[in-house]
């Protein structure tokens, strides 16, 4: 099953992403390909634990140094 990329467009850019946190930064189109479905995935599921998981995610990746 292809992800609905449109559903993207359905939100407001904020600062960190559950692709940004679970991927990283993208440096070619096939990589931002990959990074959107976790985006994708993020809106399907949308709450406030997966919010406060990703908060949690993001927290860890900031002080432990690991992001790219």
């Amino acid at each position: 099953m292809q992800p609905d990329y449109n559903k993207l467009l359905e939100v407001r850019p904020g600062l960190t992403s559950w692709g940004m946190v679970k991927f990283g930064y993208a440096h070619n189109v096939e990589e931002m390909i990959t990074r959107s479905q976790y985006d994708v995935e993020y809106i399907e599921k949308v709450s406030f634990p997966f919010d406060f998981k990703v908060l949690i995610y993001t927290i860890k990746i900031i002080f432990q140094g690991k992001g790219k």
